[in-house]
C-alpha cells in the first residue's frame, strides 16, 4: 500500500535524522502554496529536471499520508527535454470533502513508482482544488480530520 511505505519512509528517516535530497529539479509553476485552482480550469504545469523517463502524479495531501490521484502525465521514451504539460484541473477520483489540498509528486520511471522514495523525485508546491463557483470567494483548504 503506497500510503503505508510514504509513512514508514518519512518516520524512518525522521528517526534516522537523514535528509534526502534525491534529485536536482524543480518545479517552477505551481511554485507557492495555496494557490486556489477551480476544477476545469487549463494550468501549464512548469518543472526542470534531469531525468528523462519519470511520471507525474496527481497526490492529495490527507494527513498522516497522502493519496494518489491519478497519473497527469508521462514520459517514459524521452527523446529529449521535456519540462512543460497543459494541465486541465481535475480531482481523479479524489475526494475533496476528506482534503482539496495537492500537489504533484514526479518520479523516475514508471507509473508503479509513483510514492516509491527510494528512486528520485521531486514534488510540487501544494494548491487548493476547488469546485466550488468563482463568484463566492476562494476555497479554503480542508486538511483531512481523520485521526
Amino acid at each position: 500500500m503506497p500510503s503505508l511505505r510514504l509513512l514508514l519512509f518519512a518516520l524512518v528517516t525522521l528517526a534516522l535524522g537523514q535528509t534526502f535530497d534525491p534529485v536536482l529539479g524543480q518545479f517552477i509553476d505551481p511554485d507557492q502554496d495555496g494557490e486556489t485552482w477551480r476544477i476545469g480550469e487549463k494550468k501549464k504545469i512548469v518543472f526542470n529536471t534531469t531525468l528523462r523517463h519519470y511520471t507525474v502524479g496527481l497526490w492529495q495531501q490527507a494527513p498522516p499520508s497522502a493519496v494518489l490521484g491519478d497519473i497527469a502525465f508521462r514520459i517514459l521514451d524521452a527523446k529529449g527535454w521535456v519540462r512543460e504539460f497543459d494541465w486541465e484541473v481535475q480531482a481523479y477520483g479524489l475526494d475533496l470533502s476528506i482534503s482539496n489540498v495537492g500537489y504533484f509528486w514526479l518520479f523516475e520511471g514508471t507509473d508503479e513508482n509513483q510514492g516509491n522514495q527510494t528512486l528520485r523525485y521531486i514534488s510540487s508546491a501544494t494548491f487548493i482544488i476547488s469546485d466550488e463557483d468563482p463568484a463566492s470567494g476562494p476555497a479554503p483548504p480542508r486538511p483531512s480530520t481523520a485521526g
